[in-house]
């Protein structure tokens, strides 16, 4: 299909609003990294000595370049050097930090010409770090260079990877900010999708003999109940691996050892046992462990048991990198089948994309009656001297006349209030998704807190937990009101918030809504739910499970009537409904490394769901990219 003149216009209009933020987007190159003893004429490191370590980047219209030195692995308080002195407990990492010896306070961002930095030039960070105390083991630590005190065109970092290996008395510094010479020929699951109680083989092959083991870890933080049969899990930490027992095997499955099936130097084979667990997605990070040095190989893996209740036969494409990011937003598709998200549109159903060379739009608003789209600021903030108001920015794009509007408007929530989420929000936070009622009204998801809602939840900070509600309003956008709450309880690790909501056939209103984080280890039960409204939004069903957790879940209405929602973290993932949403089933994993979590999804044509995610968030090992896959699917045969 090719772009309309009357979709250029959509695109070239929208995309007007965002030219600034084009003009001044930051870019942060990583140009040199540096890991070296403090003695060079040494002929091997001991404990005690120095070494050292540095980053030099390129910085375009960044603002100011800060830096960070911290572990990459959870450890305990105890075990932490001294030369690693900021500890952060929620995470459990240690920090090196520019506090002073008579100062037991400093922070872990490192400046330029601080008091550890040993290079005079702009935008580069030399420091030297001595291993005094350092207890035997593998210690891999990260240097980031990022922006985090001036944000001119959005948050941008990079960052290398490397390792302290000390046994004995000796060291060895290792750059893993080049690859490994291993890597995986393969690293699979036969059967890939198995029913409980049966079993399946995970696989692996390496490209050399040198391979001396696999760690295998479940990524974030599960529930003892959430793991496979064989997985050892620490309660303290919330983490589940698979290895050899023994304190020989160093935590890894090693190459011909108790478990693996295959003699080959340069294979491991496991069979996989699910027994009596329940059906879902077991996901698994496999990090190679070889004689060679450099960043270790690492795939990522998910071991598929499915329901009695599925009926649909679904297939996954291989995902492709679309362009560079670290969050996914919303899918729009207008009326005439082009798709828009973020600052790229699609005439042919995703499969190539053009950036909208001026900017970009929000998406999450269907084409609206008058053929408008409307988009609006993910903050409100409150109007003074008027309690209850709240003000917010609101982008109209009217295609028939050919204008384009941005305004201030005004939201009416009267308990709203200011409370700590990720950050601290002093009013109602939109979540980018629109429907519009038969009458023309529209009706907006939000996200918040009102008065009395004081109990502290599970996340930590000092956060409440949250909840998510509708405002409407009868002037396409330009003021709203508060409506009705679809969820608010002591539920997940955050409470209700992040959601979509979709027009049904039947003019019903669907909700789907997140209530944790999986990446939290305090808290394991952060289930997706699910509501519906059937009088426009005024009232709402009490919430129930979708079966899944997640993060900021998308919605989607097929043209056979079923529902779709994507949702991850760990991966990416789909599932279906026919009844509305009663029932959800045909968990479907679409990727699975751990993700954002951030995921979003539109019909590309009948029986085909095109699937966006975002890899990156809370990875320091990995490159930030917004990734998408096509997911089919039909009616299971009988047969």
């Amino acid at each position: 299909m090719k772009l309309t003149i009357r979709t250029f216009v959509i695109l070239t209009v929208a995309a007007t609003i965002l030219t600034s933020l084009t003009a001044q987007a930051g870019k942060l190159t990583l140009k040199e990294f540096a890991l070296r003893p403090v003695k060079e004429d040494s002929v091997a490191m001991k404990v005690g000595d120095e070494f050292e370590v540095g980053i030099k980047v390129k910085a375009v219209d960044t603002g100011e370049i800060t830096y960070v030195i911290r572990t990459t692995e959870p450890l305990e308080k105890k075990d932490v050097p001294l030369s690693l002195p900021h500890y952060e407990q929620h995470r459990q990492f240690a920090f090196v930090s520019e506090r002073s010896e008579t100062s037991k306070r400093g922070g872990i961002q490192l400046t330029d010409n601080g008091s550890l930095d040993l290079a005079p030039a702009k935008h580069e960070f030399r420091t030297r770090i001595n291993t005094k105390g350092w207890k035997e083991g593998r210690w891999n630590l990260a240097i980031f260079a990022h922006n985090t005190k001036e944000k001119k065109g959005g948050y941008t970092s990079v960052r290398a990877l490397f390792a302290v290996d000390i046994t004995g008395n000796q060291i060895r510094l290792i750059n893993m900010h080049a690859p490994s010479l291993t890597q995986f020929l393969e690293c699979t699951l036969w059967p890939p999708v198995v029913r409980p109680g049966e079993s399946s083989r995970l696989i692996i092959e390496a490209n050399q003999d040198d391979l001396q083991g696999v760690k295998i870890q479940v990524p974030h933080h599960p529930a003892k109940a959430d793991i496979l049969p064989g997985f050892s899990y620490n309660e303290k930490t919330s983490t589940a691996t698979l290895s050899d027992s023994g304190s020989e095997s160093n935590g890894l499955l090693l190459n011909n050892g108790a478990k693996d099936r295959n003699p080959a130097l340069n294979k491991i084979e496991v069979l996989l046992e699910t027994g009596d667990i329940k059906p879902g997605l077991y996901f698994m990070t496999v990090q190679m462990k070889s004689k060679s040095e450099g960043k270790p190989a690492i795939r990522h893996i998910a071991l598929s048991v499915k329901a009695d209740t599925a009926h649909l036969k679904t297939r996954v494409s291989e995902p492709w990198t679309v362009w560079k990011g670290s969050s996914c937003g919303r899918f729009t598709k207008l009326n005439d089948g082009t798709l828009i998200f973020g600052y790229h549109y699609s005439t042919d159903r995703g499969k190539t994309w053009q950036k909208i060379k001026t900017g970009g739009m929000g998406g999450g608003c269907p084409e609206l009656s008058d053929g408008s789209i409307i988009s609006m600021g993910y903050k409100f903030l409150p109007i003074p001297e008027k309690k209850g108001f709240y003000q917010g920015r609101r982008y109209r794009y009217d295609v028939s006349s050919n204008k384009r509007e941005s305004s201030d408007v005004t939201m009416f929530v009267p308990n709203a209030k200011a409370a700590q989420g990720h950050a601290h929000h002093k009013g109602p936070l939109c979540t980018a998704s629109f429907v519009q009622r038969p009458d023309g009204s529209l009706l907006a998801l939000m996200m918040g807190w009102f008065e009395g809602d004081n109990k502290l939840c599970p996340y930590g900070r000092g956060r409440p937990y949250s909840r998510t509600y509708t405002c409407e309003s009868y002037d396409l956008g330009e003021n709203w009101k508060y409506l009705s709450t679809i969820g608010y309880g002591f539920i997940g690790s955050e409470g209700y918030n992040e959601g979509a909501i979709e027009q049904l056939p039947n003019n019903d209103i669907a909700a789907v809504i997140r209530t944790g984080n999986m990446a939290d280890k305090t808290w394991h039960d952060n289930p997706v739910m699910f509501s519906r409204s059937s009088n426009g939004g005024k009232e709402w069903a009490k919430p129930w499970r979708v079966g899944v957790n997640g993060c900021y879940p998308d919605v989607e209405l097929l043209s056979d009537g079923k529902l779709a929602i994507s949702t991850g973290r760990p991966g990416a993932y789909i599932v279906f409904s026919a009844d509305n949403g009663q029932t959800w089933t045909d968990l479907t994993l679409v990727d699975a490394a751990p993700y954002s979590g951030y995921t979003a999804l539109v019909e590309t044509q009948p029986g085909e769901i095109l699937v966006a995610f975002a890899e990156g968030y809370m990875r320091p090992d990995i490159e930030n990219t917004v990734q998408m896959a096509y997911v089919w699917y039909e009616k299971e045969s009988k047969e």
